[in-house]
Formats: C-alpha cells, sequence, structure tokens
C-alpha cells in the first residue's frame, strides 16, 4: 500500500496584522513508492494555534489512523501526532530568525488557460459589481507582485506562481490567492527553501 512519509516538521511564528501568534507550518514528506525518495516541504497549516492543530485534526491525524502518513516511517496514533505538532508549535522560532541569511519562495502552480481566463476575460454589464468582478480584480492585484513562470506539467501548459518571501504578510498574500483560486483545482502548494 502507497502511504506518505514525514520526515521533519517545522513552524515559524509570526504576528499577523491584528497582532496575534500566527504560525506557517510545513513537513518535509515524500511517498513510499518513489525510488529515489526525494523528500520536499509540504504546506500543512497556517493561522492561529487553534487553527493549526484544527486543520491537522481535520486532514492529516485521520491519516494516521489508517496508515496513510506515517511520521519518520512508523505507524502512530492520531493522538501521538497531534502531541508532536503542539510541541513543534510550542518551539517555533520566529518569523524573522528563521528568515536570516536564507531565500525563502513560496509557488502555486495552475492551468495556464485558467489564469489567462482570470486575467483577460472582461465581466458583462451585469456581472460589473458581482462578486465575481472582484475576484478577478483581486487576483490581477495580487498577481502584479508575483512572478510568473510557464512550465509543462504532462502535456498541459502551466503557470508556476512564485514570490519570495520577506514577510508574514507575502505568505498571507498567498494564501488569500489560493482561497481566490481554490475552485481551479491548484495542483501545488511548495515552499522553496534556499540555503543559509
Amino acid at each position: 500500500m502507497s502511504y506518505e512519509i514525514e520526515y521533519t516538521r517545522k513552524a515559524i511564528k509570526a504576528k499577523n496584522q491584528h497582532g496575534d501568534d500566527v504560525f506557517l507550518c510545513w513537513s518535509t514528506v515524500a511517498s513510499n513508492n518513489v525510488y529515489p525518495r526525494r523528500p520536499s516541504p509540504m504546506f500543512m497549516a497556517n493561522g492561529q494555534r487553534w487553527e493549526v492543530i484544527s486543520k491537522i485534526c481535520r486532514e492529516i491525524a485521520p491519516s494516521c489512523e489508517s496508515g496513510c502518513w506515517k511520521p519518520r516511517n512508523r505507524r502512530t496514533t492520531p493522538e501521538a501526532y497531534l502531541r508532536g505538532w503542539r510541541k513543534v508549535l510550542a518551539e517555533a522560532e520566529t518569523f524573522e530568525q528563521f528568515l536570516a541569511g536564507r531565500y525563502v519562495s513560496l509557488e502555486l502552480e495552475m492551468p495556464k488557460a485558467k489564469l489567462i481566463a482570470y486575467r483577460v476575460t472582461e465581466p458583462t454589464a451585469t456581472e460589473k459589481h458581482s462578486p465575481k468582478k472582484y475576484r478577478w480584480d483581486r487576483i490581477n492585484e495580487i498577481l502584479s507582485d508575483f512572478k510568473l513562470e510557464e512550465c509543462k506539467w504532462f502535456d498541459e501548459e502551466h503557470v508556476k506562481v512564485c514570490k519570495q518571501v520577506t514577510s508574514y504578510g507575502d505568505v498571507e498574500l498567498m494564501i488569500e490567492l489560493q482561497n481566490l483560486l481554490s475552485e481551479e483545482k491548484l495542483l501545488c502548494w511548495r515552499i522553496v527553501l534556499g540555503g543559509v
């Protein structure tokens, strides 16, 4: 049976615009049925402590129970898995410490045709004040600050949306973009870490 192996967990702490502690969390993950295994960072959750724990409870902990997610390639209970994340959150370094001397970028990937539709399609007169029109405007506003790279996924053309992280605000922008594009079934949400 195929399962995901979680090698490491990482959380960094920042302050959001309201002054609350927020966390950006990821794990280094690889699939057991791929050789050679190349663990890569996978976005897990972000938000306040309760939001992070809630997301991990809903999305990852049940996979520990079924054996589809194995920390350090060992079976574990959902309770033990959550205990591990609580410890990681308690020991999280600050965003400034994490970024010091390191290149960090975030990437989203989506079909090129979908992105073109968002960027060039003009709404009709009846849509000008609709939520959809706001969505188009906001997506274009956010994308103006991002780097776009074309790539191929099998035989389909895709666009990789990249953003170098210099503050937690960049993370919030990427998450907002992901939420605005959530209907498009994004293929990837990657954290790219450079050297220290």
